[in-house]
């Protein structure tokens, strides 16, 4: 064997039938590369945020048959390709089938060997003990053409902090070559703070090359989508990446064994990536769902405009719709803003005014509570809901369209949002951006257009919710965002302990973000789903008791 095709593919749970023929065409690819095997992600056939599909009676059966149509191809060249294995004879909890998560390995038109992976997941955005159970083998070594290939599923080869340290087996079976079948979704970081630093320790601890495939899309994991980012990898047996697949994009490329390569060095860019990721998060959000048209509330601040150049970036500038809402405290500069990032993305924004609405509730509040005016939250919530319900009309008026939310996970940790205000959405892509990332990810935005897209005083304004006369978010908060979104992080992400917050910040600012972020468990909860940028995201890895008010008394 000299020629290893790494697939860097995407593969929807759900659609067994396009996963095939997405496959298959990989296959003949690969073939027409001169590979001698091909390498696909983990559980490429049934794709890999399956959830509850895999108890649906016909789903395993449906991904077996899959595996049965590849044999063919074997003929050809070798497969290696991740799916989900029933045992019939063995039971789960709740009578539900024995399923493992596997890799099969198809040559000469047969499935010659299958390996289960046996270290599952169950942290941070995993939940695989939900549905697998382990395998119960050693780690496989395949000969194949001359070579010994040890194959292995995500923790089996690259997983820490388990009892079961599989790296000594791989020393044992001195192979030639390491394949390691991957589904490991994207944060911000991740290539440097955790992939390389075990993968290249690894490579030089078994003295071989390893072959890391990953999957490439954005899935939905039940409480917010998940992001993987491809970047398969190839290192050497010293260590060295001497591969690298495209970043957030599908990709196919050769490894030849018997080559050499010089080593490559990777340089990310955090901000570039949170932009990669939420353009693909976005686009796969829609096509997933066969939506077509998303409409945004532009109200001339930082959050909104980030969202509409990202869903211009993504969908299309003809597919983007962004209404502006003017109230009585609308300032002539943020509705002015509105209308040049519109213009500068090229995308249609209608004038909506709030106020006759506004008013006309004003006098029919009078006219049921005795005469009185509503009070000052009241007031700013109403415009925030109006907001809300006018969006949504337009998007009962609009064949596959849905509302983009626009609130960033520092807002949304404490509140500073408005339930059914400007909270209504489909999808809240910036969830897991801190202001302050939201902030570098407009600059971004203009740079890479080498042109300003979002105005500067949208940038450098202070920013406002704009309900009442003169609000600034800072006299809201009690703080700038430049000390709550680092504080917020901390709290969230690494829930870091009031004993040690009130070392570095203010303690009657941390016990109010505290009690803000506790209180506020039950709207969070409510929130659209979003896109995962971080370890510690709102949603997906953060779920807390609502009511406890724990954090605020340790």
């Amino acid at each position: 064997m000299t020629k290893i095709a790494i697939a860097q593919i995407t593969t929807d749970p759900g659609s067994l039938s396009q996963n095939l023929h997405d496959v298959s065409e990989t296959i003949s690819k690969a073939y027409g590369l001169g590979a001698d095997l091909v390498v696909f992600p983990e559980l490429t056939l049934t794709g890999y945020c399956h959830m509850d599909l895999c108890y649906g009676g016909s789903y395993v059966d449906e991904a077996e048959r899959a595996l049965e149509q590849l044999k063919a191809p074997s003929r050809d060249i070798a497969i290696a390709v991740g799916y989900i294995r029933a045992v019939p004879e063995l039971r789960s909890g709740g009578g539900r089938p024995h399923l493992r998560n596997s890799v099969a390995f198809l040559a000469d038109g047969e499935v010659q060997h299958i390996v289960d992976k046996r270290l599952l997941p169950e942290y941070d955005v995993f939940n695989e003990r939900r549905y697998f159970e382990p395998g119960e083998k050693p780690t496989a070594l395949i000969e194949f053409q001359g070579k010994r290939i040890a194959i292995g599923i995500c923790e089996d080869i690259v997983g820490i902090g388990y009892d079961l340290d599989l790296s000594q087996e791989l020393i044992a079976l001195q192979p030639d070559v390491v394949i390691s079948l991957n589904a490991s979704p994207f944060h911000m970081r991740k290539i440097e703070s955790e992939r390389l630093p075990v993968l290249s320790p690894l490579a030089r601890k078994i003295n071989t090359p390893i072959v890391y495939t990953n999957l490439v899309g954005s899935f939905d994991n039940y409480d917010g989508e998940l992001v993987f980012d491809g970047q398969s990898l190839v290192l050497n047996n010293k260590g060295d990446v001497i591969l690298c697949g495209k970043a957030f994009a599908k990709d196919l490329f050769v490894y030849d064994t018997n080559e050499s390569y010089s080593p490559l060095t990777l340089q990310s860019d955090s901000t570039k990536d949170a932009y990669d990721a939420l353009i693909l998060g976005i686009r796969e959000f829609f096509r997933r769902q066969k939506l077509s048209h998303a409409y945004i509330g532009i109200s001339g601040g930082i959050d909104s405009a980030v969202v509409a150049a990202l869903c211009s970036e993504a969908l299309g500038r003809e597919n983007v719709t962004g209404v502006t809402m003017p109230s009585h405290v609308t300032s002539d500069e943020t509705f002015s803003d509105a209308q040049r990032l519109c213009h500068a993305l090229g995308i249609t924004l209608f004038e909506r005014p709030i106020r006759p609405e506004y008013e006309a509730w004003i006098r029919e509040f009078r006219r049921t509570h005795d005469g009185r005016d509503p009070n000052g939250m009241t007031k700013q919530n109403k415009q925030a809901r109006l907001r809300g319900q006018i969006l949504v009309e337009y998007t009962n008026e609009t064949p596959r369209s849905v509302v983009v939310a626009t609130s960033n996970k520092t807002e949304l940790a404490l509140g500073y949002c408005t339930l059914y205000g400007d909270m209504v959405g489909a999808l809240a892509p910036l969830v897991d951006a801190d202001k302050m990332l939201v902030y570098k990810i407009a600059r971004f935005i203009n740079t890479k257009a080498e042109k300003e897209i979002i105005p500067e005083s949208t940038i450098s304004r202070p920013p406002t919710a704009e309900l009442e006369e003169d609000q600034t978010d800072e006299e809201n908060l009690a703080a700038s965002y430049s000390v709550l979104a680092p504080l917020v992080n901390e709290i969230i992400e690494t829930d870091v302990p009031r004993s040690e917050l009130i070392k570095r910040y203010d303690e009657t600012l941390v016990d109010d973000l505290l009690r803000r972020i506790d209180i506020n468990e039950g709207k969070r909860r409510q929130a659209p789903p979003g896109i995962r940028l971080k370890r510690g995201s709102l949603g997906l890895e953060t779920r807390m008791p609502m009511g406890t008010g724990y954090r605020s008394r340790t």
